[in-house]
């Protein structure tokens, strides 16, 4: 049988471990670029809500990423516009998903949408001149076996618990040429956030809508390569051995005194939209907590 080159689209639900090698239809296919090496320690169970795009070449047996994307319940996933995911994507190309275990092993690859039958749909953030709506929702045509929760209102959450629960904020940075997971990143004021991007004429500062995160301990900003992987990442909050999707990770300043500001993009303003898209509505109850 003659070579041949095919290219699928894959989503591969990163399983925690650091490794640059995708497993397919028992093939496995090598990952050069930096966003295949993603971490999750010390909580590996949050990159079972990460998916991966890219395509693979049977000949070559090498795997390139296309974007990233969070798996919500359902047949739904969660990016940013800024990620340039509805720029460049091809609908005209066979299009598989993988289901990660979590002893960190990848399951067989299922259909994710078929170029001669139902297309992925793209719907992204209203517009709005006054407003940062860098999200957007990925409809697909098969239902996911999981997926994680958005909650309604993080912070009043967070007020809710009692005193000693362990609640942790996790977020990706880059360390050591490597895309990490990292706790706790430290929060600008709104003051710092609207600072940060005076010079970006395309953002109206809201602290409704986004906040700012800076990466206090980097030696210096993403490269290039780096940071084109970096919007669209999920900011988590995680309750003991639970997790909740709380915002998506946005630009990154390009005033040169605030290299290290990105903006994040808040999940509780979008709630509305989320549910009238027909995906699961943002839950406004978390064990035992609830609130309005």
């Amino acid at each position: 049988m003659r070579s041949f080159y095919y290219l699928a689209t894959v989503l591969c639900l990163i399983c925690g471990i650091r490794s640059a090698e995708i497993n397919y239809n028992n093939e496995t296919y090598s990952c050069s670029e930096v966003i295949c090496d993603l971490s999750c320690i010390p909580y590996p169970n949050l990159c079972n809500h990460i998916a991966i795009i890219g395509t693979i070449n049977e000949t070559a047996k090498t795997f390139t990423p296309f974007k990233t994307a969070v798996i919500l319940k359902n047949e739904y996933m969660l990016t940013t516009v800024s990620s340039g995911f509805a720029t460049n994507f091809d609908a005209d190309v066979n299009m598989i998903y993988f289901s990660a275990k979590s002893n960190g092993q990848v399951s067989d690859g299922f259909v994710f949408t078929d170029r001669q039958n139902d297309k992925v749909q793209l719907i992204p953030g209203d517009f709005d001149l006054h407003g940062w709506n860098d999200i957007m929702l990925i409809k697909l045509k098969n239902r996911h076996e999981h997926g994680v929760d958005v909650v309604k209102d993080a912070e009043k959450l967070r007020n809710a618990m009692k005193k000693g629960d362990n609640i942790i904020r996790y977020g990706f940075v880059v360390k050591g040429g490597k895309i990490v997971l990292k706790k706790n990143i430290a929060t600008e004021s709104p003051a710092k956030c609207s600072q940060s991007f005076a010079y970006d004429e395309t953002i109206f500062f809201d602290e409704d809508l986004m906040y700012c995160q800076s990466d206090e301990d980097a030696k210096q900003p993403p490269t290039a390569e780096q940071s084109k992987w970096l919007s669209g990442l999920p900011v988590f909050d995680t309750f003991g051995d639970r997790e909740a999707l709380v915002g998506l990770r946005s630009i990154q300043s390009n005033d040169h005194h605030h290299q290290h500001v990105f903006l994040v993009t808040k999940l509780k303003y979008h709630c509305a939209w989320i549910a009238y898209h027909d995906a699961l509505p943002c839950v406004g109850k978390f064990f035992y907590y609830k609130f309005k």
